[in-house]
């Protein structure tokens, strides 16, 4: 192909491509982005045919063909700056706006005129052309205003307002524009038509996005444009070779020539560009959709299969497959609330796109709002209605990258349950009245079913969920345990089981309710730790159950350690009391240890406990050396026996209260026993009693044997006696169960007392038992401010107390067993 016929082929190559993206755009429904878009598609088209008519030489000559693809390259910097505007929705710039329209004014005159573009002639079949004087300003000014509109979609994008996807290509067009048009300033250059093939790869950038990316959320009507354009190229074809051939064969009269050619093309083309069109129809249609399936037949084919059918998945895939089938939709999004939740999430779609990120609406989103009083809603009342200003700018973007069209709610008894996202029809037309009242009523017809699934999913989680901590229960854990060993699923896992250490004295200490949020923690633990590797469960109580599966038993060791570990600080990272919660674990594998379920469980249990009588926070990996026998601790006698020193060093410190400690204990099992209490709680009040004081080690000598009366600040000191005497127990096993007795010592059953200030049952009983020997005590006690009172003062003291400072029943006990042992009482009052 010689260059003189390239020269021209390239522009009308450029010119149909514009060509086809104004028909795209003519088809499409307007907006004002979308008109300002066309109107710069008309000046590219003006571009290409100028540079076309110009090399072909048409009249009036190359010199006005120049001047008006001059025109194109005027207007099109300024219209894609305005542009960018409207598109990124930009409130700045529109200043250098009408200052870029009216320098353009401007250069539309310059260019009449002469002063761009001098001469341009056809010499040699080549085009020679010299620039004018204002020349160096159009390039000045169409790099500036391209520039801005480049640097403000790029500032968009980085600012995440608008998404790359969308415009890159477009982008990358512009930038070829640009680079091509500034190399017709080079004379020698633009001889040649640089720019247009430049043009020619933005036409086909446009075309991309569009098809691709939704570009403007424009309708690409391929069927439509492309068979109007084929048809104009056909008949256009058809006039050249039926003129050639008639004006070949007859060679008489002109006049008789232009009659029989007119009559012979009108026939011919009638007949072969009807052909032709039918031919081009049949193949978009082959190519570009599938048979359409009848409405009613596809309709009672949902109806059968949904009705029956409790899986959200299933239902949500028939929804989508019957409103592509009935309506022909390119595209359908399923948004729903299944947890009766804030939000509605997306559960199925037809077609992912690769720029689409997956987002949720929440409920007091306007879209959301809207259809409590509204049944459907347009993409065009999204973009242009006033009501849906609250919707972010990413919100508003995500729908047109989604290409959405149509929103149909999903309602039942007004409840909004879900939202139907529906993009444009597969051939590009527009939703009728008949298809929106289709697509309500699919919606109307799946709401009760898709209601009635979410019961049955609730129904189905719960079942196998505890409720308290939402981890697998007991049951579930089994079944999986069963399918894990039956289908083989893993060549090696392991079963764990952890226990929380003194949960019963916890939730002595601190109630139930303070019970099951430490449950809770420590499943959130366990979740942070373990999440998808493995398979959660609570077992029972304070029992806690794992399967990991493809680990070894040292390779489960080291997780469980570290969630121990973590536990551990949890629970320690303040000083309170509640430091004393730890976990025990046991690890049993599989296929090392064993292959049989019950066995494997049996042996995690016994590795568990094994831990816990080893001094409990810890891991233990299950081996045959294990054997089920009580575990003698002689470190933990030792410090037994020095708490005990202790609490002798505390009563040999403090002078005035010696064998108050003593005494306390003894009146303490006194209590308890008329109480009714068992042997465990008889030698809880004994030890109580004993060691309740023991934190004083830390309190200082000259607050201890204060003379006088404390003052509030030495009062407050005085009070940390008790979190210090827990503190001393916390680390040793044996004592841990006094803990709730002697936190409580200083509790009132007003609830005025400290350090927790609880009332009533709330307060452990031993605890209300030690508070009351301990007053008691306290009152026939000599002390350096006070004398100390008779035994009757000291029972009228605990009778005036009642129900303020002490538990009545167990006063009105007490008080009996005074009456009953009063030799023993009055003894020590004598010896006090």
């Amino acid at each position: 192909m010689n260059l003189s016929l390239l020269n021209v082929i390239i522009p009308a190559i450029a010119l149909i491509c514009y060509l086809f993206l104004m028909l795209v755009f003519f088809y499409s429904k307007k907006n004002k982005i979308r008109k300002l878009y066309s109107v710069y598609l008309v000046f590219m088209s003006i571009w290409s045919l100028g540079s076309l008519f110009m090399r072909l030489n048409v009249s009036p000559g190359a010199l006005f063909w120049n001047r008006v693809l001059c025109t194109g390259i005027i207007a099109i910097p300024i219209l894609f700056y305005h542009f960018s505007l409207l598109y990124t929705e930009s409130t700045k710039g529109y200043g250098l706006l009408k200052l870029g329209y009216l320098l353009s004014i401007v250069l539309f005159a310059l260019n009449i005129q002469g002063y761009i573009v001098k001469t341009a002639y056809i010499w040699d079949k080549r085009l020679v052309y010299e620039m004018g004087a204002a020349s160096p300003f159009l390039a000045l000014w169409g790099v500036a205003y391209m520039f801005l509109a480049i640097f403000n979609i790029v500032y968009q994008i980085k600012i995440k307002k608008i998404f790359i996807d969308k415009v890159k290509f477009i982008l990358f067009g512009m930038i070829f524009s640009l680079l091509g048009t500034l190399l017709n300033f080079q004379s020698n250059i633009g001889q040649y038509p640089v720019d247009i093939a430049v043009n020619t790869v933005n036409a086909i950038l446009i075309a991309y996005s569009i098809y691709r990316y939704r570009f403007l959320g424009t309708r690409l009507i391929i069927r439509k444009t492309i068979q109007t354009l084929s048809s104009v190229i056909i008949q256009t074809a058809l006039y050249f070779v039926i003129f050639y051939l008639i004006d070949k064969i007859i060679k008489d009269s002109y006049f008789y020539v232009a009659m029989i050619s007119a009559l012979i093309m009108s026939v011919i083309n009638a007949v072969i560009a009807h052909y032709f069109r039918e031919i081009i129809r049949y193949m978009i249609d082959s190519l570009f959709y599938k048979d359409r399936i009848d409405q009613r037949k596809a309709l009672r084919e949902f109806s059968e299969n949904i009705n029956s059918n409790l899986e959200i998945k299933d239902i949500t895939s028939h929804l989508i497959k019957v409103i592509h089938d009935t309506i022909q939709s390119e595209n359908i999004y399923i948004y729903l609330n299944l947890e009766d939740g804030e939000n509605f999430t997306l559960v199925r779609h037809l077609e992912y796109l690769e720029s689409f990120k997956e987002i949720s609406m929440n409920k007091n989103n306007p879209i959301a709002k809207w259809f409590e009083y509204n049944n459907l809603l347009t993409i065009e009342e999204i973009n242009d209605n006033s009501y849906f200003k609250g919707l972010w700018s990413m919100e508003k973007n995500m729908l047109n990258t989604m290409g959405a069209d149509v929103l149909v709610p999903i309602k039942l008894r007004d409840s909004l349950i879900g939202i139907i996202i529906i993009t444009e029809k597969v051939d590009g037309t527009k939703y009728q009245k008949d298809d929106m009242d289709i697509l309500l009523t699919i919606a109307n017809g799946t709401a009760a079913v898709i209601e009635n699934a979410r019961n049955y999913s609730k129904a189905k989680v719960q079942a196998i969920t505890d409720g308290l901590t939402e981890l697998y229960n007991h049951r579930h854990f089994y079944e999986c345990l069963e399918d894990v060993i039956f289908n083989n699923r893993y060549e090696k896992f392991s079963v764990v089981m952890l226990d929380v250490d003194y949960f019963k004295f916890y939730n002595d200490l601190y109630g139930h309710s303070a019970g099951d949020k430490a449950l809770k923690k420590i499943a959130d633990i366990l979740k942070l730790n373990i999440g998808s590797k493995g398979i959660l469960a609570r077992y029972g109580g304070e029992e806690f159950s794992l399967i990991l599966p493809n680990l070894s038993a040292k390779e489960t060791y080291e997780i469980i350690d570290k969630v121990r570990l973590d536990i551990q600080s949890s629970f320690n990272k303040t000083n309170e009391v509640n430091a004393f919660l730890t976990i025990s674990a046991g690890i049993s594998n599989y296929p090392e240890n064993t292959t049989n379920k019950e066995i494997l469980l049996e042996e995690a249990d016994k590795a568990m406990y094994y831990a816990k009588r080893n001094g409990r926070n810890r891991c233990i990996i299950y081996d045959e050396k294990i054997e089920d026998r009580d575990v003698k601790k002689d470190g933990e006698d030792i410090l037994f026996s020095s708490v005990y020193a202790l609490a002798a060093a505390i009563d040999a410190k403090d002078h005035y209260t010696f064998g108050h400690s003593e005494n306390v204990s003894k009146y303490g099992v006194m209590l308890g026993k008329a109480v009714g209490f068992n042997d465990e709680q008889l030698d809880i009040m004994r030890n109580a009693g004993l060691l309740h004081d023991v934190g004083k080690i830390g309190v200082p000598e000259s607050i201890l044997t204060k003379p006088g009366k404390l003052t509030a600040e030495e009062y407050e000191t005085m009070k940390k006696h008790v979190e210090l005497s827990v503190d001393i127990f916390k680390h040793i096993p044996n004592l841990i169960k006094v803990i709730p007795a002697v936190i409580c010592h200083h509790e009132r059953y007003d609830g005025k007392g400290y350090p927790r200030g609880i009332k009533g049952i709330n307060i452990p009983i031993e605890g209300r038992c030690l508070t009351i020997v301990d007053s008691f005590d306290a009152m026939i006690s000599r002390r350096p401010y006070k004398k100390p009172l008779s035994l009757e003062q000291a029972t009228n003291e605990l009778r005036a107390n009642k129900g303020t400072q002490f538990d009545p029943m167990l006063t009105d006990i007490f008080i009996e067993v005074i009456e009953k042992n009063k030799s023993i009482f009055l003894k020590d009052v004598i010896i006090q």
